[in-house]
């Protein structure tokens, strides 16, 4: 027996330098650099451990792996509302994964199995919890997917029907379950040729989530292992700009049909979260790598027009795991944890 367990187990060790890598120091890129000091801050009891900040014109809505998975809290009101618990029953998700602003008055939330719900905020202000529409996409999405106006699905996703596993995004219209795939992995990650097809390795090296502008029709990627950021035309299913500073640095191991990724501790994390307006696109940065304390939270929010060209680095007092913009980009607003409370700081910018 012992003689056969190594043909059970296949490691690739993706080598942690590459030519390919963008020579870049990210943090002195930006021309203009801002340190923000807390201007104002709101003490909730909302929940415990947030994960991801929307605004919707004067509400804040907050997710969180823990159920009640959404809350939004009113800044004019003070008025807190919470809602989509764990479960299969009705208006209930399994695994919940993403929340995402689909327009100035609805928000998405999808999960496992497959799921996405939209949700009208009026109507939660309301009262009336029920979501506006439902979706199941036809495949299981890698993280997060995203519903376009057009009810059209994008996510990462592998076509199982090309053995090059060439591309790894999924363009579903919902209303016929007509699938598309499109998106290239980076030609220039020379690492992926160390990466076998056949199982989710390459997927999870490029593992990231998905957050939509409506107005743009344009989608914003980031990564776990990969610093930087892709746009995605949703009309024409198409990537059309791709700004890494840092490919994937980490170990690939497979333990049967058991596929894991794990970060070289000296690579970067990439983009904590990310918000976009009609004019901008703001990243949450750590500039920690994986093997650094804090790494999932950040001090730095980095701000860049739609070309991908890099304007303002901000320096907040405060490390935050997720951030939103004001509609009029005059505040910054973060939460962060202390005591059980949940803590919403406003920055003026």
């Amino acid at each position: 027996m012992k003689n056969k367990l190594p043909l059970l187990i296949s490691i690739a060790l993706i080598c942690s330098c590459s030519k390919n890598d963008v020579p870049v120091e990210l943090m002195s890129i930006f021309p203009e650099n801002i340190t923000l000091t807390t201007s104002h801050t709101i003490k909730t009891t909302v929940l415990v451990d947030p994960t991801t900040l929307v605004m919707l014109d004067s509400v804040m809505v907050m997710s969180t792996q823990n159920e009640p998975h959404l809350h939004a809290y009113n800044l004019n009101s003070g008025e807190t509302f919470h809602w989509l618990n764990t479960g299969r029953g009705p208006n209930e998700i399994l695994n919940f994964m993403h929340l995402c602003k689909t327009s100035d008055n609805t928000i998405s939330a999808s999960g496992a199995p497959n799921k996405i719900y939209t949700y009208d905020i009026r109507e939660i202000l309301k009262g009336n919890q029920n979501p506006q529409n439902t979706y199941q996409t036809a495949k299981e999405p890698f993280n997060n997917a995203i519903i376009t106006k057009d009810d059209i699905a994008i996510y990462p996703s592998l076509d199982r029907d090309d053995k090059l596993e060439t591309y790894r995004f999924c363009s579903e219209n919902l209303k016929t379950n007509k699938l598309s795939f499109f998106g290239k992995f980076p030609q220039k990650d020379d690492r992926l040729n160390e990466i076998p097809t056949g199982n989710q390795n390459r997927m999870l090296t490029y593992q990231g989530n998905l957050v939509f502008n409506q107005p743009k029709n344009r989608a914003i990627i980031t990564y776990l292992y990969a610093v930087g950021f892709e746009i995605i035309d949703t009309q024409n299913a198409e990537i059309t700009k791709s700004v890494l500073y840092q490919y994937p640095k980490v170990i690939s191991k497979t333990f049967g049909n058991i596929h894991q990724i794990k970060a070289i501790p000296e690579s970067k994390r990439g983009f904590l979260k990310t918000y976009s307006t009609d004019n901008y696109i703001y990243f949450l940065y750590s500039d920690k790598t994986f093997g650094e304390d804090e790494a999932y939270v950040g001090r730095y929010i980095l701000k860049y027009n739609w070309d991908g060209i890099p304007e303002t680095k901000y320096t907040l007092d405060y490390p935050t795991r997720a951030f939103t913009i004001s509609e009029n980009e005059g505040q910054i607003y973060t939460i962060s944890d202390d005591d059980n409370e949940t803590i919403v700081r406003q920055y003026n910018i």
